[in-house]
């Protein structure tokens, strides 16, 4: 669900529909975080039907999000977008009984670069979000 937010153009208009399986405490913070405007917006890559994932700057801040159909999959998105220097990531996904318990995440941090790519592991009909913000701030 948190990963639809930075996928979806209209970010809030469909959160009543999803609180009923995911938790609204388990990505407030990410909530929290969206802006109601953007700077760019990237594809990074899809296939109609099946997934999708994408990069939205607002500002310095960069949100990538990715999400499935019903199927389990794992994405590495590259993050080519981010430019030069170093960057900490908020990374909210899908935890490893997701498929059976959609309202658990793991949530973690960790530092990237342009270089890197993050490991999207999406449950059945999951996603995967990160904010990503320069180190310095």
């Amino acid at each position: 669900m948190t990963a639809k937010k930075s996928v979806v153009d209209v970010l809030l208009n469909d959160l009543e529909a999803t609180t009923s399986h995911v938790s609204f405490t388990n990505c407030l913070d990410f909530l929290k975080a969206v802006p109601a405007t953007w700077d760019d917006t990237r594809v990074i890559m899809g296939e109609v039907g099946d997934f999708i994932a994408m990069a939205r700057r607002s500002g310095d801040v960069w949100f990538v999000g990715a999400m499935t159909d019903w199927q389990p999959r794992t994405l590495d998105i590259p993050l080519a977008v981010l430019g030069e220097g170093r960057f900490q990531a908020e990374i909210w996904q899908d935890a490893y009984e997701a498929s059976e318990f959609p309202d658990r995440l793991i949530k973690e941090k960790r530092v990237v670069t342009a270089k890197d790519q993050l490991s999207a592991v999406m449950a059945p009909g999951g996603g995967f979000v990160a904010v990503i913000r320069p180190e310095s701030r």
